[in-house]
């Protein structure tokens, strides 16, 4: 009978380690996918309607969170459908800048409440998006 060293001994318990810890994190495998708005769309007005699907799903609901640049100026929750598709139309607060950013990111922690100072840790997606000139405030 061979005898199993304490390096190779920690090599498998490391390997276990790693496979497990790969499967516990099924958050990875959450797509983003969205219909609107699209990448370089022009908004007239504050709101803005957000649809998609979130594919291989396997969380009920994701964060989004919009940025002007200088100030964050909308965020919340969004709960797909039992297929993953989703269609709600927001309301921003008034931007003072053209160019917005929508970041789209998982629970980290899964309470349901969005916090900024942990939630933000995994984007699922983002898209950058125009307010016309008559909807901004300088």
């Amino acid at each position: 009978m061979k005898k199993i060293t304490l390096s190779s001994f920690v090599i498998i318990l490391i390997s276990s380690l790693i496979l497990t810890l790969g499967a516990c994190t099924s958050k990875d495998n959450n797509k983003l996918e969205l219909n609107t708005p699209h990448s370089g769309m022009i908004l007239d007005t504050n709101e803005i309607n957000i649809s998609g699907k979130l594919t291989n799903k396997t969380v009920d609901y994701f964060f989004y969170q919009i940025d002007d640049g200088h100030s964050y100026i909308g965020d919340g929750k969004i709960v797909p459908e039992g297929d993953g598709g989703f269609d709600v139309n927001i309301e921003t607060r008034t931007p003072s800048n053209a160019y917005v950013t929508i970041n789209f990111y998982l629970d980290e922690d899964n309470n349901g409440v969005f916090e900024p100072e942990t939630d933000t840790e995994q984007l699922l997606g983002s898209v950058e998006i125009i307010f016309n000139e008559s909807a901004i405030v300088r």
